[in-house]
């Protein structure tokens, strides 16, 4: 059966990665072509030397070139784009609008450049509001841009796996079996050294580097990680040597599935993000994984993430989420803690884990090719 409609989805980076927008996309692309016989998606990825100082004149011209391409008369192609990005250059079809996946726009944080292209974005959008259709990932997105004028906008959420679901599910069950009264808590009767916590991904403005000491002062013999966003275990030398200070492992996970495992060990899982997220996929991942509590600052989406799985301990400020990590610094509070977070995913992970289903995702997908 010939597909009237397909998406192509455009990536500015060579690699696949799983984490952030770039996996809302692969997933887009995947769960779409898996799941319906009405549209299809492809995806379509920009060199890394799109990321560099004259990326705005190589995307320019890339993409003018592909403006100008015929499209196949048999099918209607919607060119979508990973914000911030310089969109309207490759409006290939005669639909009405381009659509945008919004993950997320923060001007305080980031390099100058990178502050420049989202100026650059949001301007555009601004010129062309009643031309352009977006997609964002979060309630807090949409808020933002509908309090900006932006009335064309699509809430879709970032989807959780098959598999992750069912891993969600037999880690639950597992966890719920082996509390004896509340009492026989998995990962309680370990040593102060097997004490396992996770602080996210090892990027500046994901807040690891201020968290760090924090946790190390708390917990002086856990093993403390983070997850590397460059292949191989590596991070920048600075950022190295602030991971041996602080006795900080630093671990890459070539495959989501590796990342999954990795989460049913921890025992804590901890984001504080220093900017405001789109979303935060690895923070709703790691809560329904984890073994332990899970606690976030409540920045941008990270909130709607909270909303959405009610056990992560959502605070507002860094203060109040150390006085928190104070309180489980002992193993009583710990126990508290861990007790009332298994009974909170008990009642909601079913509910979470449908809102947040690849059916769901994908017939919202398909609504849009067809407005």
């Amino acid at each position: 059966m010939k597909h009237s409609i397909n998406y192509r989805f455009w990536l500015r980076t060579d690699r696949s990665l799983f984490y952030g927008a770039e996996q809302y996309v692969v997933s887009a692309v995947s769960a779409i072509n898996s799941s319906s016989t009405k549209i299809s998606a492809d995806l379509a990825y920009l060199s890394l030397g799109s990321r560099q100082a004259f990326a705005p004149f190589l995307v320019f011209f890339r993409l003018l070139a592909l403006a100008l391409a015929n499209n196949k008369p048999e099918e209607a192609i919607l060119d979508v784009f990973q914000f911030p990005f310089f969109p309207p250059f490759c409006r290939r079809s005669k639909l009405p609008t381009t659509i945008i996946c919004f993950h997320h726009a923060d001007l305080i944080n980031g390099t100058p450049l990178s502050r420049f292209t989202e100026l650059a974005g949001l301007l555009f959008l601004m010129l062309y509001k009643k031309d352009v259709r977006l997609v964002c990932v979060s309630r807090y997105w949409l808020s933002w841009l509908n309090a900006k004028g932006f009335n064309n906008v699509t809430l879709i959420l970032n989807p959780i796996s098959n598999r992750l679901a069912q891993l969600a599910h037999h880690q639950l069950h597992d966890l719920v079996n082996s509390c004896s009264n509340g009492q026989n808590i998995p990962g309680l009767s370990i040593a102060p050294e097997q004490l396992n916590i996770y602080l996210g991904i090892a990027r500046k403005a994901k807040g690891w580097l201020r968290l760090a000491p924090v946790v190390r002062t708390l917990f002086p013999s856990a093993n403390i990680f983070v997850s590397s966003p460059n292949r191989l275990e590596t991070i920048g030398s600075a950022d190295s040597s602030f991971a041996e200070k602080y006795q900080v492992s630093v671990r890459y996970f070539a495959d989501p599935e590796d990342l999954y495992l990795f989460l049913t060990t921890m025992q804590i899982c901890i984001f504080a993000s220093e900017f405001r997220e789109g979303w935060n996929r690895t923070l709703l991942e790691a809560s329904i994984l984890c073994n332990g509590l899970t606690f976030a600052l409540s920045e941008g989406g990270m909130q709607n993430v909270a909303e959405l799985a009610p056990w992560i301990m959502a605070f507002g400020k860094h203060r109040t989420l150390y006085k928190e990590l104070r309180s489980i610094s002992c193993v009583e509070g710990l126990t508290k803690q861990i007790n009332a977070s298994i009974d909170a995913k008990a009642k909601h992970l079913s509910c979470t884990i449908d809102v947040l289903s690849i059916s769901r995702f994908v017939h919202s997908w398909e609504l849009l090719a067809y407005e």
